[in-house]
């Protein structure tokens, strides 16, 4: 269907992004990686570059294999021309994959290594499944990781997770470690035995807090039974995994990161839409959720080196908030107002 869609003009697109871009620098977000790039995306970035509209840095995962591209055609000639789409603030240097859906009513489409619990959608034994078979998937990340894109792979399921690290640990064996970090989005759903692979791999972990609410908190048990934990962070942290954050916007309400920061510490809805915790256990304390949505991200974006904290020899990238969020209560972390944002010694926010 998408690929039926009339196409936009330049103008437009670029009316359409800077209203987004504006709307996600306001919450104080000096780099971002968007997750889903098409030609035309990428067309649109190129643009705002040369016109020195960009409010932050920007990282594009490129589509592979993707609904949203018009061919894969035009997705192999994206990737071989990325550079030409590239510029100081855009790095066009990572990829996106989909390996499977969500694991929360109607659908179920997560690829799980343990069938959902019995319903009257699905049939007894129903796991979901795998977009690709591993052995595209394997040998699609090969190919990606020798060009040295980063890629990112959907996986929500447990199998679809097992499958992304043994796809990224195929390109390891077969490219050598080239320390371009690989990331797997969403994370949802990890076994156990996976946990530790994260680190070995030198693989992200990216977690979506702001989608562990209302739905899936209200319906885990139901389609998954008692058993299946979702996003267990505070394991992936003690095991040496790089956590990082992903706002999956516009899938959900609101770019702003705030409330994920305080989820990741109370574990519970900042909207109270839902009342109760989803796992508690597996809670950060603040001081983590913040390297998270910092110092993680900037390594996962490949600017570690340049931005994420504040220290000699990097980017001037800063805000200022109308708040202590350390002295604060952490239900109130969720409503912090960003007053000045500086991105790169460029001031981009200035409501002082």
């Amino acid at each position: 269907m998408m690929r039926q869609l009339p196409a936009y003009s330049l103008e437009e697109r670029v009316a359409a992004l800077s209203w987004s871009l504006d709307l996600i620098a306001s919450y104080g977000v000096t780099t971002i990686k968007d997750a889903i790039v098409t030609t035309s995306i990428a067309e649109t970035y190129r643009e705002m570059s040369r016109q020195g509209r960009l409010p932050m840095r920007i990282k594009t995962s490129l589509t592979w294999k993707n609904e949203f591209a018009r061919s894969h055609d035009e997705e192999t000639a994206l990737i071989a021309a990325r550079e030409e789409y590239a510029a100081a603030d855009v790095d066009t240097g990572f990829a996106k994959i989909m390996l499977d859906g969500v694991p929360i009513p109607p659908v179920f489409t997560a690829a799980m290594l343990e069938p959902y619990e019995p319903s009257e959608l699905y049939p007894d034994g129903w796991r979901g499944k795998l977009i690709f078979e591993p052995e595209e998937l394997n040998a699609d990340v090969i190919e990606l990781d020798r060009k040295g894109l980063s890629v990112k792979i959907h996986a929500t399921g447990d199998w679809a997770l097992r499958a992304a690290l043994d796809a990224f640990e195929a390109a390891r064996e077969a490219n050598g470690d080239s320390g371009v970090i690989h990331e797997v989005s969403h994370a949802e759903l990890i076994h156990p035995d996976d946990i530790p692979r994260f680190a070995a791999l030198n693989v992200a972990a990216e977690m979506c807090p702001i989608l562990w609410h209302p739905v899936p908190g209200l319906t885990w048990e139901r389609w998954l039974g008692p058993d299946r934990k979702p996003w267990p962070i505070k394991r992936l942290v003690e095991a040496g995994a790089l956590v990082t954050y992903g706002s999956d916007w516009s899938v959900v309400p609101t770019p702003n990161p705030w409330p994920g920061i305080e989820a990741m510490v109370t574990r519970a809805d900042p909207t109270e839409a839902m009342a109760g915790t989803l796992w508690r256990e597996q809670a950060v304390d603040l001081a983590t959720a913040i390297r998270i949505f910092t110092v993680n991200s900037a390594k996962a974006n490949r600017v570690g080196d340049t931005s994420g904290s504040l220290a000699p020899g990097k980017d001037a990238d800063f805000i200022v908030v109308d708040r202590n969020i350390f002295d604060v209560p952490i239900t109130d972390v969720g409503d912090t107002e960003v007053l000045m944002s500086v991105v790169g010694g460029k001031t981009v926010i200035d409501k002082l």
